[in-house]
């Protein structure tokens, strides 16, 4: 199984997405480099173990290169998907089951958005011993983010209320509320590595992103001490737009924030229950979405 692919990775296989979009017109027979097969792999790995990071933001990405619409696609046999649940991408190289390639194989299955849902509730529900060790990486990835410590054989009380925190996106706090911050897809990634890079000099660096919600008003925290300040375009549920300053850390603080304050303030029913970066008139912008939003598989509101 390949390695954990980086944001900047991921970004580097979509930028072969686009590549090959304009270079293979009908996608008959899309082909990337061979020297991209394990680049390309540890992203197909991401994609099928990570919903809302991974498949969601991928099978958006895919329709914008089609202009809206999902390509044709074939689903793939019992035995090919049996194939990938046990041995994982690996087995794009086995002839016998794919005659075309790896290359191929591979290039087709990163736009066969459908065949990536179906090997996604496979490894779900299933849960086969190869994926396993992925799964778990995503989990501690998640608990280190939210600065939980699985080394022991039980967390502490207030590390665990941090985690309920940063898995769910309203604490039970009846007065106030912590949204966490996603940063899915090549919008996400593109503003957390802007982020990373101008708060804390290394695009790649890890920081947490959250809003506290209190009688209709938001704060907006950066959960490192940002170096430089870093201002942050968010779009309301309402349309309404304000632009937001994280100002550099003072003294010891760890953390920086700013006020949310919409001009009208937010009910309970319009408190946002989802934020996320999304590309919004040619540029990247907070987006707040209120609770009742919900996104299915295939990445449509409803």
């Amino acid at each position: 199984m390949a390695a954990f692919p980086t944001r900047r990775q991921r970004a580097r296989v979509c930028d072969l997405m686009v590549n090959l979009r304009v270079k293979e017109q009908d996608m008959k027979d899309p082909a990337f480099p061979p020297d991209a097969f394990d680049l390309v792999a540890a992203y197909l790995d991401f994609v099928l173990t990570d919903l809302h990071a991974g498949l969601i933001p991928h099978g958006r990405f895919v329709e914008r290169l089609f202009g809206g619409t999902a390509p044709e696609s074939s689903p793939l046999t019992e035995p090919q998907a049996l194939a990938f649940i046990e041995r994982g991408l690996e087995v794009c190289r086995d002839v016998t089951l794919f005659p075309c390639g790896a290359d191929v194989t591979l290039a087709r299955l990163l736009f066969n958005v459908p065949a990536l849902r179906d090997l996604f509730d496979l490894i779900a529900h299933l849960l086969p011993d190869y994926w396993l060790p992925l799964l778990e990486k995503h989990g501690r990835r998640a608990a280190e983010a939210a600065g939980v410590d699985l080394s022991g054989p039980t967390a502490p009380r207030t590390r665990r209320t941090r985690l309920v925190a940063a898995f769910r996106p309203f604490a039970d706090d009846p007065i106030t509320k912590i949204l966490l911050v996603r940063f899915d897809g090549p919008d996400g990634a593109s503003a957390q590595n802007l982020i990373a890079g101008r708060a804390i000099g290394d695009p790649e660096a890890e920081f947490v992103l959250r809003i506290h919600w209190r009688d209709g008003r938001g704060t907006l925290e950066l959960c490192r001490a940002p170096q430089q300040e870093v201002r942050i375009r968010v779009l309301y549920p309402s349309g309404e737009q304000q632009e937001v300053a994280l100002p550099v850390a003072e003294g010891w603080a760890q953390s920086s924030t700013a006020e949310l304050n919409p001009v009208a303030p937010l009910t309970p029913a319009s408190v946002p229950g989802e934020a996320a970066f999304e590309w919004h008139d040619d540029a990247c912008a907070l987006v707040l979405r209120t609770k009742s939003f919900h996104t299915d598989r295939s990445g449509n509101s409803r």
